[in-house]
């Protein structure tokens, strides 16, 4: 059998087989424009495993990232995302000075009651066992007398006018055991009480039965050079 000989391949062939283009447009054989056409794609795509990352459009200038910087698509949450400062707490909301207290609150000097006060509690009036006492004996002798003179005077006022008398009539083992003071110091107290014109001694006793003397009480207004408002009278 005869082999048939290998035809000559032109250099038209070997273009066509070595570029997937439409090359008779090129060569000029069917009416083309002489430039290369890209093949028409088919249904199978071509991946590339390596994106050409200088392809992609760079971030613009209001995102703030540098052209240098290339970000991960899609992984860069968007500006919405970010908490608006509108969220943060207002200023609004701190107390105002208008809600401390005001100072009109405070009560006036004028509204000071010096002797009386709304809760001192109910009025208290004693029915028994109780005697007048006069208040200058506190308010003016007090501050005349030693604080020896101040207990045995006020035991000699409790044994006179306790018992609505000016008078009294007791003996030194009495004034030492109701003062709680000794007999030296019961005596010098006396004698200087009745120095100052506090008391008087009107009578001394000294009997079998009765051993004692009797006191004339001075109230801070029969002193003299005491400035007392209190006001008596007497009963016979």
């Amino acid at each position: 059998m005869r082999e048939k000989k290998e035809k000559k391949k032109s250099f038209k062939d070997i273009l066509r087989e070595s570029f997937p283009v439409n090359m008779d447009g090129f060569l000029g054989e069917s009416g083309g424009s002489g430039t290369l056409q890209e093949p028409t794609p088919s249904n199978q795509t071509i991946t590339d495993p390596k994106p050409d990352v200088s392809r992609q459009t760079p971030p613009s200038e209001d995102t703030g990232l540098s052209p240098d910087t290339v970000p991960c698509w899609g992984t860069v949450p968007h500006r919405g995302t970010v908490a608006s400062s509108a969220t943060a707490s207002s200023l609004a909301t701190v107390p105002l000075l208008a809600t401390a207290v005001s100072r009109a609150t405070v009560p006036h000097d004028e509204s000071v009651k010096p002797y009386h006060h709304d809760n001192d509690g109910p009025v208290i009036e004693l029915i028994s066992n109780y005697f007048l006492m006069d208040a200058d004996v506190f308010d003016v002798l007090s501050s005349h007398q030693d604080p020896y003179e101040r207990i045995v005077y006020g035991y000699l006022y409790r044994q006179s006018y306790g018992f609505n008398r000016q008078t009294c009539f007791v003996g030194l083992k009495s004034l030492v055991q109701g003062c709680q003071l000794s007999k030296n110091s019961v005596r010098r107290t006396l004698d200087r009480l009745e120095e100052k014109g506090h008391v008087q001694v009107i009578e001394r006793i000294n009997e079998r039965d009765a051993k004692g003397t009797v006191y004339r009480v001075y109230l801070p207004c029969e002193i003299h050079g005491l400035n007392s408002q209190t006001t008596f009278k007497t009963h016979h």
